[in-house]
């Protein structure tokens, strides 16, 4: 080949001006390449976030489940002194659930969720009440009211023996 052959290919030819071009062309896509991430560090940032939620679930739903808990125990001893408040107060025997409403004002819809049975034996009452929910079983209950007990489908149930002594 001539030297006037290699003159006309750009590509052959080797003066300063190309090789500038050159490195500036490669300057300029490295930093083309290094203002983002590639998709296997996206991909692996998924999965250490994905595996960061999994491990904290079961413990948001434990803890949810330990709270409702709370909340069976606290609403069965409001409930207990709501009957017992009827009975030696008002003088009267609640029949149902719904009876008690007055003692529980704006709160009275909690009551939706329990239920209460009356048995009478002469001077002596004995009041079962509990929480129908099956979600929600004694032996969770228990742990935070030692009144609890359960029932035969181990639904959390407190009972209340009162004594007419008037």
């Amino acid at each position: 080949m001539s030297q006037k052959d290699l003159k006309g290919n750009r590509h052959l030819t080797l003066n300063p001006l190309n090789i500038q071009q050159l490195l500036r062309w490669k300057m300029r896509r490295s930093n083309f390449r290094s203002a983002g991430f590639s998709l296997v560090e996206l991909l692996i940032v998924l999965a250490i976030i994905a595996a960061i939620i999994s491990a904290f679930v079961p413990i948001g739903v434990m803890i949810i489940n330990q709270a409702r808990s709370l909340t069976v125990a606290t609403n069965l001893s409001e409930i207990t002194v709501a009957v017992m408040q009827s009975f030696y107060l008002d003088r009267k025997i609640p029949s149902g659930i719904d009876e008690l409403s007055p003692y529980f004002g704006d709160q009275s819809k909690i009551l939706k969720d329990y239920d209460l049975s009356v048995s009478k034996s002469g001077t002596l009452t004995i009041v079962n009440v509990w929480y129908k929910n099956p979600d929600i079983t004694a032996s969770s209950v228990s742990k935070y009211s030692p009144s609890i007990i359960a029932t035969g489908n181990n639904l959390p149930m407190e009972r209340v023996i009162l004594l007419k002594n008037w």
